[in-house]
């Protein structure tokens, strides 16, 4: 029994090694055998960026002869314009699939036997949209599935996240003179070297017009009207073009609408015209145009509503009180009456 537990023993001491010799190789497998850099984080409307991927072989006798490549980005600010290999990467040996937001690509070698791949060895080519939104966006790619010459796959993946910020442009020789917007107030104040403004407009308001100029008889314009729905923010850019058409400066405003106020509260409750008992006025608070509010001072009885027009009383009221007055009247007149009949007699 003692030899039989002193073997196990060993079997499980020689299985903990070899579970340890094995963590150790895996953990120098999954070394990323690729890395990536952005050209710039400061872009311009039209302007290029370029993400180039390089191969960074961690040593040893593997050699990477195929991967998946794995490409998002928001397609209204960048559009991926190609993809430039070195010539590490034969032709025809990558090819990618774009349907606006993702790109999925392939590398699989030809030949007989994988090529190293060391150093730059892809470029991504995107161009910023003329059209784009000022402000942030974002290239996520993301390398993985790598395997080596025989099918073996290799743990490794590589990825990335790079933020860009898209801004105007400015020269000197295109500056914006004026800004006077149709409404409201741009804040902080026009300055021809700030580039940025916000403005604040009405819900009822659809359409901003600007009143521009440009320095040295340069040419402005704005790239919009149109407001969006209300209670949403809506960009303008505004480009100044020097005289000779050589320079130019962009500034934007976003514009945010006002919200419709909610419809439906009549009194000071927020009752939304809703009696008490159920039963409806049928008048809406008074407004800007000076008209009295009935239901203000409104009691309500059943079905019948009993309206307090300032100090006045009820009409109601009043109809109960001259009916009784009648009632009273017509029994003294039935009395006199008997009794002079009475006295005749």
């Amino acid at each position: 029994m003692k030899k039989l537990t002193a073997v196990l023993g060993a079997v499980l001491l020689c299985m903990a090694a070899l579970t340890g010799y094995a963590g150790c190789v895996f953990a120098q497998e999954t070394k990323e055998y690729f890395s990536f850099a952005a050209s710039k984080e400061e872009v311009f409307l039209n302007d290029e960026v370029r993400i180039a991927i390089s191969a960074n072989p961690p040593g040893g006798n593997e050699t990477v002869a195929g991967f998946r490549l794995q490409v998002e980005y928001d397609s209204t600010k960048l559009t991926l314009k190609r993809v430039d290999t070195s010539p590490q990467i034969e032709n025809g040996t990558f090819r990618y699939h774009n349907n606006g937001d993702t790109m999925t690509g392939i590398y699989v070698c030809s030949g007989t036997a994988a090529p190293d791949l060391i150093g730059e060895c892809m470029i991504l080519v995107f161009r910023v949209n003329e059209d784009a939104v000022f402000g942030e966006t974002s290239v996520s790619a993301q390398i993985d599935q790598v395997v080596d010459w025989s099918a073996r796959q290799l743990p490794s993946v590589s990825s990335i996240t790079s933020v860009f910020r898209i801004t105007p442009e400015i020269a000197k020789e295109a500056l914006l003179t004026k800004l006077v917007p149709s409404e409201g107030t741009l804040e902080p104040a026009f300055d021809p070297y700030i580039q940025e403004y916000a403005l604040q407009v009405g819900a009822q308001t659809e359409q901003v017009l600007f009143e521009l100029e440009a320095a040295d008889g340069g040419t402005a314009r704005a790239n919009r009207k149109n407001l969006g729905k209300q209670g949403s923010v809506t960009q303008f850019v505004i480009t100044a073009t020097s005289s000779d058409k050589k320079n130019k400066s962009q500034y934007i405003v976003n514009v945010t609408r006002g919200e419709r106020e909610k419809a439906g509260t009549t009194d000071k409750e927020g009752s939304s015209g809703r009696s008490k008992s159920g039963g409806t006025s049928g008048k809406t608070a008074a407004g800007d145009d000076g008209n009295e509010d009935l239901t203000a001072g409104a009691v309500f009885y059943g079905e019948r509503n009993l309206y307090v027009v300032g100090s006045g009383m009820p009409v109601y009221a009043v109809y109960v009180i001259a009916g009784a007055l009648g009632l009273f009247a017509a029994g003294i007149l039935t009395a006199v009456i008997v009794l002079v009949r009475k006295r005749k007699k």
